[in-house]
């Protein structure tokens, strides 16, 4: 009976010799036409994430104004953008030079490249760069509530 088996196997490897030229270059055709597909799927999914990433960073800057403001409600104190902007980036201009600012440079949260500015009762949130990456500015509008 261990003969038999033998001449079984020794049949069936001889029988198996490889695949065919036919056969690697159909699955090296289909591979190619996957990568084709696959590739631009995978950059339009990257561009998508570094857009959300870069629209939670402005509702971090607006949820920080919103915290600011009401800070300074509870203190008794008039808020004004000025003073908003003071106590979100440590500059009444925005540019960003508290340690856990947004957009600071210096900090661990430097993933995103952006602004504050200040025009009348709006300070505009602008976010242009994720992760070294140039992006379309994502812009958003924090408005002074009235006191």
């Amino acid at each position: 009976m261990g003969s038999s088996i033998k001449l079984i196997m020794k049949n069936y490897i001889m029988d198996n010799q490889g695949f065919t030229l036919v056969e690697i270059i159909a699955v090296l055709v289909m591979l190619g036409i996957l990568a084709a597909v696959a590739l631009p799927k995978y950059m339009k999914l990257s561009e998508t994430a570094r857009t959300k990433s870069a629209m939670a960073a402005i509702a971090e800057g607006i949820t920080r104004c919103n915290q600011a403001f009401a800070k300074q409600l509870v203190a008794g104190t008039t808020p004004t953008n000025g003073t908003i902007l003071t106590a979100v980036t440590g500059s009444s201009t925005g540019t960003g030079t508290k340690d856990d600012d947004l957009f600071n440079s210096n900090s661990d949260l430097a993933d995103y490249d952006g602004s504050f500015s200040i025009k009348d009762d709006t300070i505009t949130i602008t976010v242009n760069k994720v992760q070294t990456k140039t992006i379309t500015p994502i812009v958003k509008e924090w408005i002074l509530p009235s006191s």
